[in-house]
């Protein structure tokens, strides 16, 4: 899925799809996204994903907030353009150390989720 922007009653957002990976370590349940550098953890497989998604709209809302999401994106190798914002393909994550650690040591689900924010300015 490409990057598209979306008209929603609060305005228009980007929409774009986002991977992670969840995996068990010391019987807990982590989700990780190398896109963003977040993680969360729950009990169950579900309750990691939720907590993540609850991990990433406060990390957009905080974001947002302080002025610094544009910048925060383009650290993690996000694609800004004036039409809409695209994040870094999985392949290039799974050349990161602490993604290929959790690729050799742990069994693994990729997640793939539809997101959305707000428009950059």
């Amino acid at each position: 899925m490409n990057t598209s922007v979306i008209e929603t009653e609060n305005g228009s957002e980007h929409i774009f799809k986002i991977d992670f990976f969840v995996y068990e370590k010391d019987n807990i349940m982590l989700a990780y996204c190398p896109a963003l550098d977040l993680c969360s953890s729950g009990e169950t497989f579900n309750d990691a994903i939720n907590n993540f998604y609850e991990c990433f709209q406060l990390y957009i809302e905080t974001s947002l907030e302080a002025g610094t999401l544009k910048e925060d994106l383009s650290a993690h190798g996000w694609k800004l353009t004036k039409v809409g914002i695209k994040p870094p393909k999985t392949i290039s994550a799974l050349k990161k150390p602490e993604v290929i650690k959790i690729i050799n040591d742990y069994p693994f689900t990729k997640v793939s989720v539809i997101a959305t924010i707000p428009p950059l300015a």
